[in-house]
């Protein structure tokens, strides 16, 4: 458990030393409020953080990843995980419109998605960095320790949770977690994690620049297709999962 805690607090710690590098920059430039990052910054910083936290990972050995690990997992496999993953993302989003729970990080990523920076920092690198992280280096650190697969992917999950810490990703983020965790279990691999991890969140940049929050709450609450597209996503679901788990080696 202390590895968890500890590879956690250097996740955070990369992200604040690289804000405090851009809030340092601000004030030599004479911002008016050095402390309020834009855009560029949010995005840039995101990125380098991201990039910082993978080379720590490999470089500490935490997890072992090379170019050959791109290609651990056969692509047939990596699309079986699409409609499971993409079930589950947008069952679990519309509950969670229906939860309505304070998005304190609404606006940062808004203004991350509407810059190159920030739409490489949350599609490609913090998938990455993310898997990397709470599947390879902690949930693997527990499977390696012996511990069960439940536990090692509940206590991944909740870190992975916790991290995010905004109460309206938080749930979201445990739930998936589990799928992502249960995925690694199953392959060994981080890279179908990573594939659908970069999947939700391309979607959810596209629905960003393209549909507002208003517009997905009131379609949430007003729409009558909603309860039969919640249907057929868990069906799909379902199914896709008893297939995973029938194909998907250990």
């Amino acid at each position: 458990m202390k590895k968890a805690v500890l590879l956690s607090l250097v996740f955070y710690g990369y992200q604040f030393l690289v804000s405090l590098l851009f809030i340092m920059l601000n004030v030599l430039r004479k911002e008016q409020n050095p402390m309020v990052l834009g855009a560029d910054a949010l995005g840039l910083s995101s990125l380098v953080s991201g990039l910082l936290m993978i080379g720590h990972l490999i470089y500490c050995r935490d997890v072992t990843f090379s170019k050959k690990s791109f290609w651990e997992v056969p692509a047939r496999c990596l699309l079986l995980c699409l409609p499971l993953v993409l079930s589950a993302v947008f069952f679990l989003n519309v509950i969670n419109e229906w939860l309505g729970l304070p998005n304190w990080g609404e606006e940062v990523f808004e203004m991350m998605s509407r810059n190159i920076w920030g739409i490489l920092a949350m599609v490609f690198v913090a998938p990455f960095a993310e898997e990397l992280l709470f599947r390879g280096a902690i949930e693997g650190h527990f499977l390696r320790q012996g511990r069960s697969s439940v536990f090692a992917i509940v206590i991944s999950s909740l870190f992975f949770a916790a991290v995010h810490g905004n109460p309206a990703q938080m749930p979201f983020a445990f739930l998936v977690g589990l799928l992502f965790g249960w995925l690694y279990y199953r392959t060994g691999s981080i890279v179908p994690g990573v594939f659908c991890h970069i999947v939700n969140n391309g979607l959810a940049v596209l629905s960003m620049l393209y549909v507002s929050d208003k517009e997905m709450s009131g379609w949430v609450e007003s729409s009558p297709s909603v309860i039969f597209l919640l249907i057929f996503s868990l069906v799909v679901f379902m199914v896709s999962f008893v297939y995973a788990r029938k194909h998907l080696n250990k």
